[in-house]
């Protein structure tokens, strides 16, 4: 849990904190590159030879300081899936689906929905060993006996 709420400290400080530190005007896209950019240097860093997480907790966080609303559906939408199925990566996909969708919902610029589909794309593509193990049977499931 501790994990989880650093790497979500991490995306909120990217995305809310250093452009208000750095400009007078920050836009929505502007905020979100920021925690992109966060997103990146998370999922590949440098000193553990560019193997890092998934990504989803910065994410999330990037979007708390971003939009709440955006990120409270997102949230919402991983406990739904990971409720309905028990497959923390799939309710990672489906959250990561929603960014986009629910940005569109929330009237954010274009320019900051397309940086949500970048967002989503990474951490879809950081899941790619996971969408195998599902395709294949043998994913686990949270509170699975095996």
């Amino acid at each position: 849990m501790s994990v989880f709420v650093i790497d979500l400290f991490k995306g909120v400080v990217a995305s809310r904190c250093l452009p208000a530190w750095l400009l007078d005007e920050v836009s929505p896209a502007m905020a979100l590159t920021s925690g992109l950019m966060a997103v990146i240097g998370h999922d590949f860093p440098c000193w553990l030879r560019f193997r890092g997480g998934k990504g989803v907790a910065t994410t999330i966080g990037a979007l708390i300081g971003c939009s709440p609303l955006v990120a409270g559906v997102v949230a919402a939408t991983w406990i739904l899936f990971f409720a309905l199925t028990r497959y923390v990566s799939i309710g990672s996909m489906m959250a990561a689906a929603a960014i986009p969708v629910s940005q569109l919902g929330a009237h954010q610029p274009l320019t900051a929905v397309g940086i949500g589909g970048l967002l989503a794309l990474l951490i879809i593509v950081q899941h790619r060993a996971n969408l195998q193990r599902l395709l294949t049977g043998t994913e686990h499931r949270a509170w699975s006996s095996s």
